[in-house]
Formats: structure tokens, C-alpha cells, sequence
């Protein structure tokens, strides 16, 4: 956890904010932003803190444990959990319902939709669509993931994804 620490610490002090400050934007109490930043109790943030707070400074969760130098080479977990449940897709219905679905607003997680996530989906989603493609492109690809993420739950539900 110390490097949550020093990067939650170099975050904020990049952004010029007192720990009080951090406290009072993020909702975060005061007490707790000073044992992150001092690595005392020795527990991890919870999951809503910290997709908070890598909100709030614009990184990646794996960034504020990891640092900047050490960006994950490959999508994070999530990511590839929604991949997986994505490629479960295989009607064309199922995939426009998605995609059709009206926005929730929800915050969500920064989402690593990278070239390769989009190609896994590209090449699973347009099987046997015939040459030169005309099947699902990116920008559809992407607005497809974040309406999926937003309401991830219910649409696992609906298509009985695992």
C-alpha cells in the first residue's frame, strides 16, 4: 500500500490541494485521506473510494496503486470481464438493444477501450459478415460498451451472460 500512499500524495499535491480540500472535494473523510496518504491501518481503499478518487485526478485505479510508469499492459480485469461478456453476444437484436438503450448517466470507471478490446469485439461481432466488412465499427463498439457498463447487472440478466 505504500504506493497507493506516494501517488495518491504526488496526485494531489500536483493539483495543489491540502488534504483538507481533497477531503471536502471528493467526500472522502479528512481522517481517512490521512491514513491513505500515511499508509497507516494498513487496509486498501474501498472500491467506491478509489474509483473515486481515480475519478477525481483522471487516472486509471491501477494508476494510483501502481504509478504512471507502470500502466497495465493489458486491459484490466474489468475490462476483460465485460469483453468476455460482450463476445457472449451473438444476435444482432440482443446487440442493438444494447446499444439503443438510452443512457443512464451513471459515473463509471474509466474504461481501457483500446484498439485490441475493440478488435476482440470487431471480430467476434462480425463473423460471417461478408467482405469488404460493413458489420460493427468502433464508435458502435464503444457506445456499446459504456451502455453495457451502465447498466451492467441487468443486461447480464436479460442475455444470460456469465
Amino acid at each position: 500500500m505504500e504506493g497507493f500512499a506516494r501517488n495518491l500524495r504526488e496526485l494531489r499535491r500536483a493539483k495543489n490541494w491540502s488534504q483538507k480540500e481533497l477531503a471536502v472535494i471528493s467526500d472522502v473523510p479528512l481522517k481517512t485521506i490521512q491514513n491513505y496518504e500515511q499508509n497507516r491501518g494498513g487496509g486498501s481503499p474501498t472500491l467506491y473510494n478509489l474509483m473515486l478518487l481515480a475519478d477525481l485526478f483522471d487516472v486509471t485505479p491501477y494508476h494510483l496503486y501502481y504509478g504512471r510508469n507502470s500502466e497495465m499492459k493489458t486491459n484490466s480485469i474489468y475490462m476483460d470481464a465485460l469483453v468476455s461478456e460482450l463476445t457472449q453476444l451473438s444476435s444482432y437484436e440482443a446487440i442493438r438493444k444494447i446499444h439503443d438503450s438510452v443512457p443512464l448517466g451513471n459515473s463509471l470507471p474509466k474504461l481501457s477501450i483500446t484498439e485490441e478490446v475493440i478488435h476482440k469485439i470487431s471480430e467476434e461481432w462480425n463473423e460471417g459478415v461478408a467482405y469488404p466488412k460493413r458489420g460493427y465499427y468502433r464508435p458502435f463498439i464503444e457506445q456499446t460498451i459504456r451502455r453495457y457498463a451502465e447498466n451492467r447487472a441487468i443486461w447480464k440478466k436479460e442475455f444470460n451472460l456469465r
